[in-house]
């Protein structure tokens, strides 16, 4: 599940870098926009997986997305343009949109990444189907005031006053069980908890994302 809250409709393209990986998904060239975007030198970066430029968990997945659509010839995002996240060396998670095309060459095919780096005032928030954090950007600490680290691995309910919070996990179980959508997919306001005990509200969109979606 992706969380987002706040002001999700201010993103801007501040600038845009190229990116080319070999079928393996190996980095083959980078430019200096990109090595300024992610934080890193051409030289860590040519050569090594693009998966590095990923955060978890879609990191983990990155080769089997590659390996499913060299087996099957669908793709689900080359061709399209989509907003994903990015993470820099630092550890940071950011937005990025990034457009994929595919290159045949003599012998062989490349992929050309072109990202966008977008400013985004969206806290955004990634978690398990069990409704654990297991990412979130720097937003989220302007709109809740914990660390990041002080958020992962922590249950969503963290970040609601009851009765929402004593009611979160059943929530969760019964969309498991019947499938019934009540908040995916739809923009609802609901009040959220500071970590100071402060209740405010925020503007809330849920939506669901599958690992093997590329």
């Amino acid at each position: 599940l992706i969380v987002n809250a706040m002001e999700g409709d201010n993103a801007q393209n501040v600038d845009t870098t190229i990116i080319t990986i070999n079928k393996s998904g190996i980095i083959q060239s980078v430019d200096n926009n990109c090595c300024l975007m992610f934080g890193y030198s051409m030289g860590e970066l040519v050569g090594k997986p693009v998966s590095t430029l990923i955060p978890s968990p879609y990191r983990e997945q990155h080769d089997t997305y590659l390996s499913n659509y060299h087996r099957t010839g669908q793709a689900k995002i080359i061709g399209r343009s989509r907003n994903v996240e990015g993470q820099h060396k630092d550890g940071t998670i950011f937005t990025i949109r990034l457009s994929v095309s595919e290159i045949k060459i003599p012998g062989s095919t490349i992929y050309v990444g072109m990202i966008d780096k977008l400013e985004n005032t969206t806290a955004t928030i990634t978690a398990d189907t069990n409704g654990i954090i297991m990412n979130c950007n720097e937003q989220c600490k302007e709109v809740w005031g914990y660390e990041i680290d002080q958020m992962k691995g922590k249950n969503l309910s963290m970040l609601m006053p009851n009765p929402y919070s004593d009611s979160h996990d059943q929530f969760i179980k019964n969309y498991h069980r019947t499938g019934k959508v009540n908040v995916i997919g739809r923009v609802r306001n609901v009040p959220a908890l500071h970590k100071d005990g402060t209740i405010f509200p925020i503007c809330l969109q849920v939506q669901r994302v599958q690992y093997d979606d590329i």
